[in-house]
């Protein structure tokens, strides 16, 4: 078998559960699923009342980088990405 994180480094995404339980335990983006589910209704709503004749574009929803075992990361800090709280 090919060992992590000594031969490949493994990344997951979605930061489900089982990602802090796994051996090792995984690394994974995080997304704050409120957020995504907000802003895709907001747009859906401006687009049923009006406000909104356009496709919304591009809308960015902060993310971060949770750091475990599986990249070699023990207890490192979070990185965060994305756009400033509060835009989109």
């Amino acid at each position: 078998g090919v060992r992590v994180p000594d031969a490949v480094a493994v990344v997951g995404f979605d930061d489900v559960t089982e990602a802090a339980y796994a051996n090792p335990t995984l690394t994974t983006v995080h997304l704050d699923r409120r957020r995504i589910a907000r802003a895709a209704l907001d747009v859906l709503l401006e687009r049923i009342d009006g406000t909104r004749a356009r496709p919304a574009g591009r809308i960015v929803i902060e993310h971060r980088l949770v750091v475990r075992e599986s990249t070699g990361g023990r207890g490192r800090p979070d990185v965060r990405g994305g756009a400033p709280r509060g835009t989109r």
